[in-house]
């Protein structure tokens, strides 16, 4: 379960992240 409470938070640290740094999570 908090892997999809996580999901959602991923996605936003994903677009406050710079486009060049991708996300480890993903």
């Amino acid at each position: 379960m908090a892997g999809l409470k996580q999901k959602p938070r991923i996605r936003q640290d994903l677009h406050r992240l710079p486009p060049h740094k991708p996300s480890p999570e993903f």
